[in-house]
Protein backbone atom coordinates (compact mmCIF):
# COMPACT_ATOMS: atom_id res chain seq x y z
CA UNK A 1 0.00 0.00 0.00
CA UNK A 2 2.67 1.97 0.29
CA UNK A 3 4.02 4.69 2.88
CA UNK A 4 1.31 7.17 5.01
CA UNK A 5 2.14 10.73 3.78
CA UNK A 6 0.58 13.99 5.64
CA UNK A 7 -2.27 15.06 4.17
CA UNK A 8 -1.42 18.75 2.60
CA UNK A 9 -5.07 20.20 2.99
CA UNK A 10 -5.31 20.49 6.92
CA UNK A 11 -4.67 22.47 9.61
CA UNK A 12 -1.06 22.30 11.15
CA UNK A 13 -0.08 23.86 14.21
CA UNK A 14 2.80 26.61 13.80
CA UNK A 15 4.21 29.68 15.14
CA UNK A 16 4.25 31.60 11.49
CA UNK A 17 2.58 35.33 11.11
CA UNK A 18 -0.54 33.54 9.50
CA UNK A 19 -1.20 31.14 12.51
CA UNK A 20 -0.76 34.14 14.81
CA UNK A 21 -3.73 35.61 12.58
CA UNK A 22 -7.44 35.53 13.39
CA UNK A 23 -9.73 33.64 10.73
CA UNK A 24 -12.10 36.78 10.04
CA UNK A 25 -8.48 38.76 9.08
CA UNK A 26 -7.27 35.65 7.07
CA UNK A 27 -10.54 35.22 5.33
CA UNK A 28 -10.57 39.12 4.26
CA UNK A 29 -6.85 38.39 2.79
CA UNK A 30 -8.37 35.66 0.91
CA UNK A 31 -11.15 37.17 -0.59
CA UNK A 32 -8.54 39.77 -1.57
CA UNK A 33 -6.56 37.52 -3.03
CA UNK A 34 -9.40 36.20 -5.13
CA UNK A 35 -10.68 39.64 -6.17
CA UNK A 36 -7.16 40.15 -8.15
CA UNK A 37 -6.93 36.38 -9.33
CA UNK A 38 -9.95 36.98 -10.76
CA UNK A 39 -9.65 40.63 -11.96
CA UNK A 40 -6.14 40.00 -13.90
CA UNK A 41 -6.87 38.26 -17.48
CA UNK A 42 -2.71 38.16 -18.79
CA UNK A 43 -0.42 35.52 -17.93
CA UNK A 44 2.13 37.96 -16.51
CA UNK A 45 0.10 39.42 -14.02
CA UNK A 46 -1.09 36.00 -13.32
CA UNK A 47 2.30 35.33 -12.57
CA UNK A 48 3.27 38.16 -10.66
CA UNK A 49 0.53 36.87 -8.43
CA UNK A 50 1.54 33.36 -7.93
CA UNK A 51 4.99 34.89 -7.02
CA UNK A 52 4.06 36.62 -5.09
CA UNK A 53 1.27 34.03 -2.85
CA UNK A 54 4.51 31.66 -3.04
CA UNK A 55 6.62 34.09 -1.09
CA UNK A 56 3.82 35.02 1.35
CA UNK A 57 3.60 31.31 1.60
CA UNK A 58 7.45 30.75 2.42
CA UNK A 59 7.80 33.89 4.98
CA UNK A 60 4.55 34.38 6.27
CA UNK A 61 2.74 30.83 7.11
CA UNK A 62 6.16 28.63 6.93
CA UNK A 63 5.28 26.52 3.97
CA UNK A 64 8.30 25.17 2.26
CA UNK A 65 8.66 24.83 -1.29
CA UNK A 66 8.07 21.20 -1.56
CA UNK A 67 5.02 21.77 0.66
CA UNK A 68 3.26 24.65 -1.56
CA UNK A 69 4.26 21.99 -4.67
CA UNK A 70 2.41 19.07 -2.93
CA UNK A 71 -0.67 21.69 -2.94
CA UNK A 72 -0.20 22.86 -6.63
CA UNK A 73 0.23 19.92 -7.99
CA UNK A 74 -2.85 18.70 -8.68
CA UNK A 75 -4.40 21.81 -10.12
CA UNK A 76 -1.26 22.14 -12.12
CA UNK A 77 -2.14 18.79 -13.64
CA UNK A 78 -5.56 19.57 -13.71
CA UNK A 79 -5.46 23.08 -15.93
CA UNK A 80 -2.54 21.60 -18.05
CA UNK A 81 -4.81 19.40 -19.79
CA UNK A 82 -7.42 23.01 -20.23
CA UNK A 83 -4.20 25.02 -20.82
CA UNK A 84 -3.81 22.69 -23.95
CA UNK A 85 -7.26 23.08 -25.54
CA UNK A 86 -6.92 26.97 -25.03
CA UNK A 87 -4.30 26.98 -27.19
CA UNK A 88 -6.49 24.62 -29.94
CA UNK A 89 -9.24 26.74 -29.54
CA UNK A 90 -8.59 30.09 -29.27
CA UNK A 91 -8.29 32.72 -32.10
CA UNK A 92 -5.39 35.22 -32.29
CA UNK A 93 -4.16 37.91 -34.11
CA UNK A 94 -0.48 37.62 -33.66
CA UNK A 95 0.42 34.05 -35.28
CA UNK A 96 3.59 32.17 -33.20
CA UNK A 97 3.53 29.18 -35.09
CA UNK A 98 1.40 27.52 -38.03
CA UNK A 99 1.10 24.34 -38.94
CA UNK A 100 -1.62 23.56 -41.56
CA UNK A 101 -4.61 24.90 -40.52
CA UNK A 102 -3.75 25.24 -37.11
CA UNK A 103 -2.60 28.53 -35.92
CA UNK A 104 -0.71 29.25 -32.58
CA UNK A 105 -1.18 32.54 -31.62
CA UNK A 106 0.64 34.94 -28.85
CA UNK A 107 -2.52 35.84 -27.60
CA UNK A 108 -3.98 31.99 -26.86
CA UNK A 109 -0.71 31.00 -24.91
CA UNK A 110 -1.65 34.49 -22.35
CA UNK A 111 -5.05 33.61 -22.11
CA UNK A 112 -4.54 29.97 -21.64
CA UNK A 113 -1.56 30.94 -19.41
CA UNK A 114 -3.48 33.46 -17.09
CA UNK A 115 -6.59 30.42 -16.80
CA UNK A 116 -4.16 27.80 -15.75
CA UNK A 117 -2.09 30.37 -13.22
CA UNK A 118 -5.65 31.89 -11.77
CA UNK A 119 -6.63 28.08 -10.79
CA UNK A 120 -3.32 27.80 -9.08
CA UNK A 121 -3.56 30.91 -7.20
CA UNK A 122 -6.52 30.34 -5.70
CA UNK A 123 -5.89 26.85 -4.52
CA UNK A 124 -2.46 28.16 -3.28
CA UNK A 125 -4.22 30.61 -1.22
CA UNK A 126 -6.75 28.82 0.32
CA UNK A 127 -3.98 26.34 1.03
CA UNK A 128 -2.24 29.16 2.99
CA UNK A 129 -5.37 29.54 4.96
CA UNK A 130 -6.14 26.11 5.21
CA UNK A 131 -2.91 25.32 6.97
CA UNK A 132 -2.74 28.25 9.08
CA UNK A 133 -6.38 27.87 10.93
CA UNK A 134 -7.50 26.26 13.40
CA UNK A 135 -11.40 24.66 12.37
CA UNK A 136 -11.84 25.32 15.98
CA UNK A 137 -10.83 29.10 15.62
CA UNK A 138 -13.16 29.23 12.00
CA UNK A 139 -16.18 28.28 14.76
CA UNK A 140 -15.31 30.12 17.25
CA UNK A 141 -15.17 33.45 15.02
CA UNK A 142 -18.49 32.67 13.17
CA UNK A 143 -20.55 32.24 16.17
CA UNK A 144 -18.60 34.68 18.19
CA UNK A 145 -18.13 37.31 16.06
CA UNK A 146 -20.05 37.07 12.79
CA UNK A 147 -23.14 35.60 14.59
CA UNK A 148 -23.83 32.49 13.13
CA UNK A 149 -26.16 30.01 15.50
CA UNK A 150 -23.21 28.02 16.97
CA UNK A 151 -25.22 24.96 16.09
CA UNK A 152 -24.56 25.88 12.08
CA UNK A 153 -21.16 26.78 13.15
CA UNK A 154 -20.23 23.29 14.21
CA UNK A 155 -21.44 21.75 10.94
CA UNK A 156 -19.43 23.60 9.37
CA UNK A 157 -16.37 22.19 12.19
CA UNK A 158 -17.82 18.94 11.33
CA UNK A 159 -17.09 19.64 7.62
CA UNK A 160 -13.85 21.13 8.36
CA UNK A 161 -12.50 17.89 9.98
CA UNK A 162 -14.50 15.37 7.94
CA UNK A 163 -11.85 14.99 5.34
CA UNK A 164 -8.88 13.84 7.39
CA UNK A 165 -11.70 11.45 9.64
CA UNK A 166 -11.66 10.00 6.36
CA UNK A 167 -7.76 9.76 6.00
CA UNK A 168 -7.35 8.53 9.48
CA UNK A 169 -10.04 5.52 8.68
CA UNK A 170 -8.33 4.96 5.54
CA UNK A 171 -5.35 4.22 7.25
CA UNK A 172 -6.55 2.24 9.57
CA UNK A 173 -7.96 -0.08 6.97
CA UNK A 174 -4.56 -0.52 4.78
CA UNK A 175 -2.62 -1.25 8.73
CA UNK A 176 -5.90 -3.80 9.05
CA UNK A 177 -5.06 -5.25 5.69
CA UNK A 178 -1.11 -5.66 5.85
CA UNK A 179 -1.34 -7.38 9.16
CA UNK A 180 -3.38 -9.85 6.80
CA UNK A 181 -1.09 -9.88 4.07
CA UNK A 182 -3.23 -8.42 1.83
CA UNK A 183 -1.90 -6.79 -1.18
CA UNK A 184 -3.32 -4.59 -4.16
CA UNK A 185 -3.90 -7.25 -7.24
CA UNK A 186 -2.36 -6.97 -10.04
CA UNK A 187 -5.67 -7.24 -13.31
CA UNK A 188 -7.85 -4.11 -13.93
CA UNK A 189 -10.96 -6.36 -13.00
CA UNK A 190 -9.21 -7.35 -9.55
CA UNK A 191 -8.04 -4.16 -8.69
CA UNK A 192 -11.62 -2.81 -9.23
CA UNK A 193 -13.23 -4.82 -7.03
CA UNK A 194 -10.63 -4.77 -4.45
CA UNK A 195 -11.04 -0.74 -4.81
CA UNK A 196 -15.13 -0.96 -4.31
CA UNK A 197 -13.97 -3.12 -1.25
CA UNK A 198 -12.30 -0.46 0.28
CA UNK A 199 -14.41 2.36 -0.67
CA UNK A 200 -17.14 0.60 0.98
CA UNK A 201 -15.14 -0.04 4.30
CA UNK A 202 -13.83 3.81 4.60
CA UNK A 203 -17.95 4.61 3.92
CA UNK A 204 -18.97 1.97 6.42
CA UNK A 205 -16.22 3.07 9.31
CA UNK A 206 -17.41 7.30 8.04
CA UNK A 207 -21.25 6.48 8.59
CA UNK A 208 -20.52 4.80 12.25
CA UNK A 209 -18.11 7.77 12.93
CA UNK A 210 -21.14 10.08 12.52
CA UNK A 211 -23.23 8.13 14.27
CA UNK A 212 -20.73 8.12 17.05
CA UNK A 213 -20.85 11.98 16.92
CA UNK A 214 -24.42 12.44 17.02
CA UNK A 215 -24.81 10.01 19.97
CA UNK A 216 -22.11 12.03 21.83
CA UNK A 217 -23.99 15.30 20.88
CA UNK A 218 -27.18 13.46 22.17
CA UNK A 219 -25.57 12.84 25.82
CA UNK A 220 -24.31 16.29 26.09
CA UNK A 221 -27.31 18.21 25.46
CA UNK A 222 -26.00 19.73 22.56
CA UNK A 223 -28.80 22.26 20.92
CA UNK A 224 -30.85 22.38 23.60
CA UNK A 225 -30.20 26.21 24.75
CA UNK A 226 -30.18 29.04 21.71
CA UNK A 227 -27.29 30.53 23.17
CA UNK A 228 -24.13 29.01 24.47
CA UNK A 229 -20.79 29.86 26.67
CA UNK A 230 -17.21 29.23 25.23
CA UNK A 231 -13.85 28.58 27.18
CA UNK A 232 -12.06 30.73 24.90
CA UNK A 233 -12.91 33.82 23.46
CA UNK A 234 -11.78 34.64 19.83
CA UNK A 235 -9.30 38.01 19.50
CA UNK A 236 -8.77 40.31 16.42
CA UNK A 237 -5.35 41.41 16.75
CA UNK A 238 -3.88 44.66 15.78
CA UNK A 239 -1.51 43.07 13.44
CA UNK A 240 -4.66 41.29 12.27
CA UNK A 241 -6.16 44.64 11.51
CA UNK A 242 -3.13 46.30 10.12
CA UNK A 243 -2.58 43.10 7.71
CA UNK A 244 -6.04 43.09 6.41
CA UNK A 245 -6.29 47.16 6.15
CA UNK A 246 -2.82 46.44 3.99
CA UNK A 247 -4.10 43.99 2.13
CA UNK A 248 -7.12 45.80 0.74
CA UNK A 249 -5.31 49.08 -0.09
CA UNK A 250 -3.07 46.87 -2.25
CA UNK A 251 -6.32 45.29 -3.76
CA UNK A 252 -8.03 48.53 -4.41
CA UNK A 253 -4.78 50.04 -6.20
CA UNK A 254 -4.60 47.01 -8.23
CA UNK A 255 -8.28 47.61 -8.90
CA UNK A 256 -7.90 51.40 -9.55
CA UNK A 257 -4.76 50.67 -12.03
CA UNK A 258 -6.28 47.93 -13.77
CA UNK A 259 -9.09 50.10 -14.73
CA UNK A 260 -7.02 53.25 -15.65
CA UNK A 261 -4.89 51.32 -17.90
Amino acid sequence: MGEKRDMIYQYKAGQSFFHGLDPITKFGWLIGVSLLALLFDTGLTQLILLAVIMIMGRTLAGLTWHEMWRGMRIPFWFGLPYFLLQLLFLPGDSVLYQIGSFHLTIEAIDYAAAITLRFVTLVLASLLYIISTDPRHVVLALAQKLKVPYRFAFAISIALRFLPILEAEAATIQSAQRMRGLSMPTGWIDKFYWWKSFVIAIFIHAVRRVGQIADGMDMKGFGAYPDRTYVHMLEVTKKGIVFVAISGLITLMAIIVWILY
